[in-house]
């Protein structure tokens, strides 16, 4: 389930999606890529997959590990589209 995030979460969506689009990344790839310190970085990463934007799981090797994947822009609007109907 799919909900609508703010403007500025929206900017650091945008920012994963330009560098990893279909790509998996983990926690310290989104800190570089963000450019923010870890503790905000976890907020935005914990937002955008309550929203339902991004999906994350485990990592086989080291269950302590998370490993994040974004969601299609297009999935989610519309999914978001969907909602509005």
């Amino acid at each position: 389930m799919v909900e609508a995030i703010s403007k500025w979460l929206l900017k650091y969506f945008s920012m994963l999606y330009a560098k990893k689009r279909n790509e998996t990344f983990n926690f310290q790839e989104a800190v570089e890529i963000l450019g923010k310190d870890e503790r905000f970085t976890g907020q935005i990463l914990s937002e955008l997959t309550q929203a339902g934007w991004i999906t994350k799981k485990r990592e086989e090797n080291d269950r302590r590990k998370k490993i994040y994947n974004l969601n299609s822009p297009d999935v989610v609007l519309n999914e978001l589209g969907q909602k509005i109907d």
